[in-house]
């Protein structure tokens, strides 16, 4: 719904406002002490994703642009709760698509535009189980093996990513921002992936330069 009610861009950005979510819920929660290189990292990333859909962004629709901010939210809540102790990863994403079908059945049966063909429902079929059963269930087994901003982190180059194929595929131009804003954010997760090795190292030749 954010979605047809604001610009994609300004809807994307609002969700992956979950990195933040995530960390200020660590800190304040959680009561993780948070380096500092951890803070700037949030920060570049979140950049990195406003960046790539600064053509887009259109701030005056304000029901689409809540709905997307909502989004952010509830998906920061997916990641914390998922990688939490104890929790079915598998369960947790079956009763996450139940709720959400009858929580989307009514606009589906009030959309008029909707189609119920052969061609629809193979398209229905392939992206759900290709986009959405097989993306999610790598994300459940992936979300207890990371740390919680880790994977909030990581999530955010699957947005900024999908431009790069539609350009090798279809031929569709990135503007300078966005190819920006993509390297950013690859970058700076990378770079976040490497940050405990790196720490290793630094300490490793400290020890040996005493």
């Amino acid at each position: 719904q954010s979605i047809k009610m604001t610009t994609a861009g300004t809807a994307i950005v609002l969700q992956y406002i979950a990195p933040i979510l995530v960390l200020l819920y660590m800190v304040l929660f959680r009561h993780r002490k948070v380096r500092l290189s951890e803070i700037l990292i949030t920060v570049a990333v979140f950049s990195g994703v406003v960046l790539s859909f600064a053509d887009s962004l259109d701030p005056g629709r304000v029901v689409g642009n809540t709905l997307g901010l909502m989004s952010g939210f509830t998906f920061a809540a997916q990641i914390i709760m998922m990688s939490r102790e104890g929790t079915d990863t598998m369960d947790s994403l079956i009763i996450s698509c139940i709720l959400s079908f009858f929580f989307a059945l009514p606009f589906m049966l009030r959309d008029s535009n909707l189609v119920w063909d052969a061609r629809n429902i193979l398209w229905v079929l392939f992206f759900g189980i290709c986009q959405y059963g097989i993306a999610n269930a790598l994300f459940g087994y992936g979300i207890r093996r990371l740390d919680n901003v880790e994977a909030s982190l990581i999530l955010t180059i699957e947005p900024v990513f999908n431009p790069i194929p539609v350009a090798v595929i279809l031929g569709e131009r990135m503007g300078t921002l966005a190819i920006l804003g993509s390297v950013i954010v690859i970058f700076f997760v990378t770079l976040y992936g490497l940050l405990p090795r790196i720490r290793e190292r630094f300490l490793s030749l400290s020890e040996e330069a005493s």
